[in-house]
């Protein structure tokens, strides 16, 4: 209404009478009538059944026997779908049915980005350098990614534990602490170890010491992933991997760039400190979710209702509903609980 005024344009409000989203008169229905609790019995329920099996096995069970019975009269596996709230509860089960049937299906699974190995790698190498402390550091390490061996790692630990290094202390020059000749050598690895972890972090380190803007803080974390030669690493990962692994790997790089731009769009040239530079990340971080795609046309579709796309399904199977579940009892807080109050 605002734009039209501002454009000096008439304003034209078309309204539907029915609803468009469903073919089904029972579907429509439902969905508009829901949580009325009142409304009177739908006359005409073709389109919607209600099943009530004994566990999840018989509900995946009488679902894949289904599944079967619209496909013998007619219907493509890639009009249909099968709906859950959480893959999880189900995982093993709907699986190894559609399997048992001969039913060709796609899991439509999706990982939240923060739980992978190249997260942890980013989000501990700037909390090292902030600290340089031993925990932070072997974290660092440890990500997989660092090209650094364990074993390499665990000397290094050891060592900045026994002796208490932390702080300016990890910067100093070589460690030189060691009664014996032969831990002389193991020193010498030690301090390899160290100038690579000072190499791969000094540059991040300044640029915090000296209140560098988020773009530049961004660069710098960029250039680290370019000195670990990140992007080789993945696509070293993907030739032996499986599948599904493989499919979100290739998305893993590129979401964490976008999450870098996005941080840059928004805060370009603010000067942030560590800690706000972690939870600026996290908050970009935290919705990226990257999954797998169909590997063939003909496909039933399994996934989880919030983020399963039903854009060309015909026939929906959704799993699990029951009071508390699915949909899921809302937590309205409050200092005393439901027993409390009886």
């Amino acid at each position: 209404r605002s734009e039209c005024l501002h454009l000096g344009k008439e304003l034209q409000i078309t309204s539907f009478d029915s609803d468009l989203l469903h073919k089904s008169d029972a579907l429509a229905y439902l969905s508009k009538n829901l949580w009325h609790f009142d409304a009177p019995p739908c006359e005409n329920h073709d389109g919607i059944t209600l099943m009530r099996p004994r566990d999840e096995f018989d509900e995946c069970e009488s679902v894949a026997s289904k599944i079967k019975e619209l496909v013998i009269g007619g219907a493509k596996y890639s009009e249909i779908a099968v709906i859950v709230r959480n893959l999880a509860t189900y995982r093993g089960i709907i699986d190894y049915i559609l399997e048992k049937y001969d039913v060709p299906f796609y899991m439509s699974d999706s990982t939240v980005i923060s739980s992978k190995p190249l997260i942890k790698l980013l989000f501990s190498a700037v909390r090292a350098c902030a600290s340089w402390s031993a925990r932070d550091i072997t974290s660092f390490i440890r990500s997989g990614y660092s090209q650094i061996s364990d074993e390499d790692c665990d000397e290094l630990e050891s060592y900045m534990f026994r002796w208490d290094i932390s702080g300016r202390k990890f910067e100093s020059d070589d460690y030189v602490i060691s009664p014996t000749i032969t831990q002389m050598e193991r020193l010498s690895k030690i301090n390899d170890t160290r100038s690579r972890v000072l190499e791969l972090l000094m540059p991040l380190r300044k640029a915090f010491a000296r209140e560098a803007t988020t773009l530049e803080l961004c660069t710098e974390l960029y250039s680290l992933l370019k000195a670990l030669d990140i992007k080789s690493q993945i696509k070293a990962q993907i030739e032996i991997s499986d599948e599904s692994e493989a499919m979100e790997l290739s998305q893993l790089y590129s979401a964490i760039m976008d999450a870098l731009d996005t941080m840059c769009q928004i805060l370009p040239s603010e000067k942030i400190g560590g800690e706000m530079f972690l939870t600026s990340l996290s908050h970009a971080l935290e919705g990226v979710r990257i999954g797998t795609i169909p590997t063939g046309e003909d496909n039933v579709t399994v996934g989880e209702a919030l983020s399963l796309r039903t854009e060309n399904i015909k026939y929906s199977f959704v799993l699990g509903v029951t009071e508390g579940a699915f949909p899921a009892t809302i937590d309205r807080g409050g200092f005393f609980s439901d027993s409390d109050k009886i």
